[in-house]
């Protein structure tokens, strides 16, 4: 991860955190300084958006199950291309 998608990503954790700038940055161990430079790196980047984009489609697309088990139960099964989730998998 790059740094500057590591402080684009502070800077989504504080807004998801409901904190303080000071509350945050004391529980991450880091100056609000630092919270307060991403915070000004992002207007000038541009609006963050961690939600959904569009991947490349590569020509063959192998097919498959997934299977997801969640510890309270809750199952997710479909077919999905594992190209596409490879490629999800890299970005994380």
């Amino acid at each position: 991860m790059t740094k500057r998608e590591e402080g684009l990503l502070l800077v989504s954790e504080w807004r998801e955190s409901g904190l303080s700038r000071k509350e945050f940055c004391a529980s991450k161990s880091i100056g609000v300084h630092r919270l307060s430079y991403w915070l000004s790196r992002e207007s000038e980047l541009g609006a963050l958006n961690l939600g959904f984009f569009k991947l490349p489609r590569q020509q063959t697309t192998p097919r498959g199950d997934l299977r997801v088990h969640y510890p309270n139960g809750v199952k997710i099964e479909c077919a999905v291309d594992l190209a596409l989730v490879r490629q999800l998998i890299r970005l994380y």
